[in-house]
């Protein structure tokens, strides 16, 4: 899973954060802390492929983009038509280099549209993984103190191994997509 992002595709890149994560139940084993810690992990891939509300986060922003690209490609297909109409025009010469660059100028604000459009589809991404990602804290934070965890974790982030370990994904999946 890419650093930062639930929405995101997986990542096998080891970020600062994710070594720091992966490091934790290392020096809890070392220190002992680990033998008497109940620790649980959630599966970060499978929430975002399982969760109802992640698919309909994921879809919510894909249709708002298909709408907005669509809207895009018929702007784009209206100027294309437009400068072949106007490579056929009989008019004089200065009211072609006219309409041609007012055509070049249309066609400069459509690469600036289509630019803005894409920071809007990925500000929606962010703010989407934004609200998923508070959501599934919280259920992590209930299920925690519901079975009195001391630690829970990213299955990424560590090998997990004891009776101690408690695999917290099916929990995790089913309250995010309870109503709210």
């Amino acid at each position: 899973m890419s650093e930062g992002r639930l929405l995101d595709t997986p990542s096998t890149m080891m970020t600062p954060a994710k070594h720091l994560r992966s490091v934790v139940p290392v020096l809890l084993l070392a220190t002992g802390a680990f033998a008497q810690s109940k620790v649980g992990f959630v599966d970060l891939d499978r929430v975002q492929k399982e969760s109802a509300e992640a698919k309909k986060a994921i879809d919510q922003v894909r249709e708002q983009a298909k709408r907005v690209e669509a809207d895009l490609d018929k702007k784009q297909s209206d100027l294309r038509k437009r400068v072949n109409d106007l490579g056929k025009s009989k008019e004089r010469p200065e009211v072609i280099a006219a309409k041609k660059l007012e055509l070049e100028k249309a066609w400069t604000a459509l690469v600036d549209e289509r630019m803005k459009a894409e920071r809007a589809s990925d500000a929606a991404i962010i703010a989407a993984d934004a609200k998923l990602k508070e959501r599934l804290r919280a259920v992590l934070a209930a299920i925690a103190a519901t079975d009195k965890l001391d630690l829970v974790l990213f299955k990424d982030d560590a090998l997990f191994a004891g009776p101690t370990i408690v695999d917290l994904t099916d929990r995790a999946i089913r309250d995010l997509d309870q109503k709210k």
